[in-house]
């Protein structure tokens, strides 16, 4: 993934803008995912979420 915002960033960006990735731990917990996410949104104001799974 760092690798690819790397890339991202050094052809040309998104739209014109710069990528930045921001991570967060659920630490396996689907509440703290859920948590984490809404910080994301809310507070980060980020554009796009990508996630994983917890089963």
């Amino acid at each position: 993934m760092f690798l690819a915002v790397e890339e991202i960033n050094k052809t040309g960006r998104i739209l014109g803008k710069k990528v930045e990735l921001v991570i967060r731990n659920t630490a396996g917990s689907s509440e703290r995912g859920a948590a984490n996410t809404e910080e994301l949104i809310k507070q980060e104001k980020v554009d796009m979420v990508f996630g994983g799974a917890t089963l």
